[in-house]
């Protein structure tokens, strides 16, 4: 039966009905889900479902479903879609409930606290927005490979600290937005030309470094500074 219709089942006032019942429905809300379990003594048949859904609100709710898949017939395979924005703390649960795909927007976005996200069947699509003004490389190089969708750095994130290396990566990668503005620090060891070169290719902002190469054939081959901001400290 359609979730729909099962709705109007009455509650079991005395939790003895043992009601023999098949979902059908593709997509079920775990509210509702958990709603009919609590209807019947018999576990449910819900081999149809493939999707949970659930109000950020709600969340809880999910996992009450899949803890008490012995009745509510969940596999634990389900994709879990989530409308509204969760904590890193509720998506990391859910992430552990299901091997599916966990849909849903994560509410913090501080990088100390998304450096906890988990996504631990390599599938999830969290869309994330960094609130951090400077963020370190490497950090977002990781949080790249825990969702697929792109993240938002080009709201808040002003600069990007690091190695040229991983400065490079998160300007070039296709998972990660960054402003057309943002600086680039080298912060961590030095940088050669053709670093420098690449990393002007994709950003307007300041590049802060310090030349690793030192003789005037490879200088001479730097890029010219088109926005005339970049600072380089250069040794001949």
């Amino acid at each position: 039966q359609d979730m729909s219709t099962l709705h109007i089942l009455t509650v079991d006032a005395d939790l003895n009905n043992a009601l023999t019942i098949t979902v059908t429905d593709a997509s079920v809300d775990a509210s509702d889900l958990n709603a009919l379990d609590g209807k019947t003594t018999v576990a449910l048949t819900t081999t149809a479902v493939t999707t949970i859904t659930e109000a950020a609100a709600s969340v809880s709710e999910v996992s009450t479903a899949f803890d008490n898949s012995a009745s509510t017939g969940l596999a634990g395979t389900e994709a879990v879609t989530i409308t509204g924005a969760i904590t890193v703390a509720n998506s990391n649960t859910l992430d552990g409930k299901t091997t599916g795909v966990l849909t849903t927007s994560i509410s913090q976005g501080d990088m100390a606290t998304l450096a906890g996200v988990t996504d631990a069947n390599g599938n999830n699509a969290l869309t994330i927005t960094v609130t951090d003004a400077s963020v370190d490389a490497s950090a977002l190089k990781t949080l790249d490979t825990k969702t697929t969708v792109a993240i938002d750095t080009d709201t808040n994130v002003t600069q990007i600290t690091g190695t040229a290396t991983n400065i490079k990566d998160v300007l070039e990668a296709a998972g990660i937005d960054t402003s057309a503005t943002v600086a680039a620090n080298v912060d961590s060891g030095s940088a050669t030309v053709n670093q420098i070169n690449d990393i002007e290719t994709e950003t307007n902002g300041t590049i802060t470094a310090t030349v690793s190469n030192q003789d005037m054939a490879t200088l001479n081959t730097l890029t010219a500074d088109a926005d005339g901001n970049n600072a380089l400290s250069i040794t001949v």
